[in-house]
């Protein structure tokens, strides 16, 4: 028999043994948030509008949207490990929660993380009232991302304990976002643009080009300008400041106290909370490519300012000190 397509007939015998194609990029897929504490009055705002009250053990995914009232509060715990404790007043939106697919099973349950299990990419928005929670150590390497984004600037964390509170006036407008580092290190990037006083009445302005790296024991506060009329945000000054370690241990508590909370009723054993260092990491001044500008060197002059809560703070004047070692004082 005589074969009048021989090429298309060797074509289709190769196709017959030919290997799959080995894609190396990893398949993401929407990362899971489950509520693990809810006390009070919790709500559930679906990517549709839908309303709904939070109950402990529900889970969902992104484009969802929390919202605690007063006197309320809820932890949640992320499939990438991360613990969220969404305080009282608080509206915080999953805009974005993409992971890599990973053993579950082989894991154990998400409270028990000590690390991201495989990459993820996490986006949060707060728009109100206040955050705090423990991100676990992220693979930067392989692209893990965790972001939450405020009406002033967005602040990237890894491997961190951090406290965020936008603190708003009693007509309601918005007037300072405050963020700790209480462990680890953030990299706030404005989206306003921003001063930072210098000596002898000079600003600095800073904007979204920049980040500001905040250390153990720091501190940086956006008091914001408002247009009275519109309510929009029109810029802010910068201040920095180290926070008295014995704070930023009782924010490490609080957070480890709820989660415990959770790990009773799960059957887990008990974490000791975070023990926070005597130290305080300098406040860095970085451009868009993570290149340091400035260095902040932190102070000993204390100050007792008040806390969005209504208790006080005590708090050191930094000092940044720019490459030809002038001097330039953010604190108040």
């Amino acid at each position: 028999m005589t074969m009048k397509h021989p090429f298309v007939y060797l074509a289709a015998l190769l196709g017959l043994f030919a290997l799959p194609q080995v894609s190396h990029a990893q398949d993401m897929t929407n990362g899971k948030v489950q509520a693990m504490i809810v006390v009070g009055n919790v709500n559930l705002i679906a990517k549709d509008g839908t309303t709904t009250a939070l109950k402990r053990g529900q889970s969902f995914e992104e484009g969802a949207s929390v919202h605690a009232d007063k006197g309320a509060n809820a932890l949640l715990v992320l499939s990438n490990g991360a613990t969220l404790k969404v305080k009282e007043n608080t509206t915080l939106e999953v805009t974005k929660f993409q992971q890599a697919k990973f053993d579950e099973a082989a894991e154990g349950t998400y409270l028990r993380l000590t690390k991201d299990p495989s990459k993820s990419e996490t986006t949060l928005k707060l728009s109100d009232g206040s955050l705090q929670g423990e991100v676990k150590k992220l693979d930067t390497a392989d692209g893990s991302k965790f972001t939450v984004n405020t009406p002033a600037g967005s602040a990237g964390i890894r491997g961190t304990i951090v406290d965020i509170t936008i603190v708003r006036n009693a007509a309601g407008q918005i007037t300072s976002i405050v963020a700790n580092c209480v462990v680890g290190s953030v990299n706030f990037t404005p989206s306003v643009s921003s001063t930072i006083s210098t000596q002898g009445g000079t600003t600095t302005t800073v904007n979204n080009q920049n980040a500001l790296g905040i250390g153990t024991n720091g501190q940086i506060a956006i008091n914001l300008t408002v247009d009275p009329l519109t309510g929009q945000i029109t810029g802010g000054a910068i201040t920095g400041a180290s926070v008295n370690v014995a704070t930023s241990q009782g924010m490490a508590n609080d957070l480890a106290a709820i989660v415990n909370e959770a790990n009773t009723l799960q059957g887990n054993a008990q974490q000791p909370p975070v023990s926070v260092p005597a130290t305080t990491a300098p406040v860095t001044l970085m451009d868009s490519g993570g290149n340091v500008i400035t260095t902040a060197t932190l102070g000993t002059a204390t100050n007792t300012t008040p806390t969005p809560n209504g208790g006080t703070t005590t708090t050191t004047n930094p000092t940044i000190t720019n490459p030809q070692n002038a001097s330039v004082p953010t604190g108040p």
